[in-house]
């Protein structure tokens, strides 16, 4: 994923993993920094991690990694690091680093709406997410 630019920011695909081909996604000022494949939904998520308190683009999907389409999210001033899918669950969780406490973690079970989640941990600051299937979880680290 492109860091920000200023401008619109981009992705990048590859067939081969050598060649690269710049892609255009929506919005300006963002920096994407996690992205994941979805079988289940047959589509890419990707959750921003810029430093804007005033958008509420803060995720995106694309079927195919090369167009993309801006999803809402319901926390202004998050900074979206991770994202991880559920399949048993059906169900995408992000977490994010700065903003208000108890507001730092959102669900969506299709990567276009997004749901907030309250919860006590005591922190603002969630840089990563897991899910293991053997356990039946999700981990998220304070």
């Amino acid at each position: 994923i492109a860091p920000d630019t200023g401008t619109a920011s981009a992705v990048m695909t590859s067939p081969d993993g050598m060649t690269w081909t710049m892609r255009t996604t929506p919005g300006a000022n963002h920096e994407w920094a996690k992205i994941i494949w979805v079988r289940e939904l047959s589509k890419f998520i990707a959750v921003d991690y810029s430093n804007s308190s005033t958008t509420t683009v803060r995720a995106m999907t694309s079927l195919d990694g090369i167009t993309w389409t801006e999803s809402t999210t319901p926390a202004l001033g998050r900074w979206w690091r991770d994202v991880v899918w559920s399949p048993k669950l059906k169900l995408l969780v992000a977490v994010s680093n700065g903003g208000n406490s108890g507001d730092g973690i959102m669900t969506s079970s299709d990567g276009i709406k997004w749901t907030s989640r309250s919860h006590s941990l005591g922190g603002t600051s969630f840089p990563c997410v897991t899910w293991s299937q053997d356990l039946g979880i999700f981990v998220i680290q304070n």
